[in-house]
C-alpha cells in the first residue's frame, strides 16, 4: 500500500466515523425530538380527558336539573287541570271530529297521549277505538290543545276546535236564554 492509499483509506475511514457520529447525534435528537412529542401528545391527551370529565359533570347536572324542571312541570300541569273545567258534550264531539282531520303522525301522537293516561290502550294496533267519554279530564285537555296546534300547523284551524268561538258560544247561548227569560 501507498501513502495516498493509507491517506486515502484513513480519510474514509475517519468520513465513515465521522459519519456514524453525526447519524448517532441526529438520531439522539431525533429519538428526544420523538420522546418529547409522545410527552407532549401523553400530556394533552391527559387534558383533553379531564377536559371530557368536566363536561360529563357539566352535562349531568344539567340533566338532573332538566329532570327536576320536568316534574315540577308535570307537578303544575296536574294543578291547572284540576282547576280546569270539565269539558263539555259538545267539546268532546269537536274534539272527536278534530282528531279525524289531523295528518297520520300527528294521529298516532295524539293515540299516544291517551296511552299516558290509558296502560290499556293500544296506540299502535292497526284499528283503534278510541271513546272520548271515557278519557280523563287531563287527556281531554292534552288532546284538544294538541289537536288545535297541530290543526293550526297544518293550516286546518276552524270552529271545530277553536277554543274561542267554544267559548263564546256559550257565553253567547247563555246571553240569549236569559234574554228569552226577560222577555216572558
Amino acid at each position: 500500500m501507498t501513502t495516498d492509499n493509507i491517506q486515502l483509506s484513513t480519510t474514509k475511514c475517519t468520513s465513515a466515523f465521522k459519519d456514524n457520529v453525526k447519524e448517532k447525534k441526529l438520531t439522539s435528537i431525533e429519538q428526544q425530538q420523538e420522546a418529547s412529542h409522545r410527552k407532549a401528545a401523553a400530556l394533552k391527551r391527559m387534558q383533553d380527558l379531564k377536559r371530557m370529565k368536566d363536561l360529563m359533570r357539566q352535562f349531568a347536572t344539567i340533566l338532573r336539573q332538566l329532570y327536576e324542571i320536568d316534574l315540577h312541570l308535570e307537578k303544575l300541569r296536574l294543578i291547572v287541570i284540576q282547576k280546569c273545567r270539565k269539558m263539555s258534550t259538545e267539546e268532546k264531539k269537536k274534539l272527536g271530529t278534530a282528531l279525524t282531520r289531523l295528518l297520520p303522525e300527528d294521529l298516532s301522537k295524539a293515540l299516544e297521549i291517551v296511552a299516558e293516561n290509558n296502560p290499556g290502550f293500544q296506540p299502535t294496533a292497526q284499528e283503534v277505538d278510541l271513546d272520548i267519554d271515557a278519557q280523563s279530564e287531563l287527556t281531554l285537555w292534552r288532546l284538544k290543545v294538541f289537536v288545535q296546534d297541530k290543526l293550526k300547523l297544518a293550516g286546518k284551524f276552524s270552529e271545530v276546535v277553536d277554543c274561542n268561538n267554544i267559548n263564546n258560544n256559550e257565553n253567547t247561548i247563555k246571553s240569549n236564554s236569559k234574554r228569552k227569560k226577560r222577555d216572558i
